[in-house]
């Protein structure tokens, strides 16, 4: 990873807006991937995500949760899903935040 730090310190910022019981979207990328650990400090969380990565990085903490994925069309080189089926599958749900790399 590029810029490692700075993106902990980012993602350590980001985390301070979560509290336990939100529903959150987790848009692909290594800044976003960075909060994962630190999510395992929340409970009867909703989680969201376009991110193969991320769905591996989540199903590895100790924590209670619910992981969401909206399908769509692989994309190899992000390891994330796109298109009309991954956007209608956002359109069935309420979130509470979202948080996405730039």
């Amino acid at each position: 990873l590029i810029n490692t730090h700075k993106k902990e310190l980012i993602a350590e910022a980001a985390v301070s807006f979560i509290h336990d019981g939100d529903s959150i979207i987790l848009d692909a990328g290594s800044t976003v991937l960075q909060m994962v650990p630190l999510l395992s400090r929340f409970n009867n969380i909703t989680v969201m995500t376009n991110s193969l990565h991320i769905v591996n990085a989540l199903s590895e903490l100790d924590n209670e949760q619910t992981i969401l994925m909206p399908g769509g069309t692989f994309r190899k080189k992000s390891a994330s899903f796109h298109g009309q089926l991954a956007e209608n599958a956002f359109e069935h749900f309420s979130f509470d935040k979202l948080f996405m790399g730039t």
